[in-house]
């Protein structure tokens, strides 16, 4: 692995990219002198690191972890980047003021796991923008939040 490391284009990738990134550790696995944060919170420390280096994003994809994370969203929200996220069909979400939403019908899939293993699942999407945005955007401008 590691002379796989010293090629030329690892060399003028590694040149050009940062390289950055956290390790989650549970709250049980802490040391002293270490500082919990969870998941999303890291997440968000990731993305302000590569805006730092110039990096854009044009959607945010996460899933419900991140997505049932009310700081996560006003994160992204305060970061004006669009998303899209998982919620559990048993959460619920608040709007802000002069937000719109619509809803698509549910509909089943057939989720396939890598061991070959397949389950039966729902989902719809829940989309929502601020109503002064519909002179603006197109529906597929829209932020999108997605169950």
């Amino acid at each position: 692995m590691a002379s796989s490391l010293s090629t030329p284009m690892a060399s003028w990738i590694t040149s050009r990219f940062p390289s950055c990134g956290s390790v989650y550790k549970p709250r049980k696995r802490l040391q002293s002198g270490d500082t919990y944060k969870t998941k999303p919170e890291l997440a968000v420390e990731l993305i302000r690191e590569l805006q730092h280096w110039g990096f854009c994003f044009e959607v945010v994809l996460a899933d419900s972890l991140y997505g049932e994370s009310g700081d996560f969203i006003s994160e992204l929200e305060q970061l004006h980047l669009k998303y899209v996220v998982a919620i559990r069909s048993n959460h619920g979400v608040w709007l802000p003021p002069g937000q719109r939403v619509r809803y698509t019908n549910w509909r089943s899939f057939e989720r396939i796991f890598s061991n070959g293993d397949s389950q039966t699942r729902s989902i719809r999407e829940i989309i929502g923008w601020r109503a002064q945005e519909d002179s603006l955007l197109s529906p597929h401008d829209r932020p999108c939040y997605a169950a």
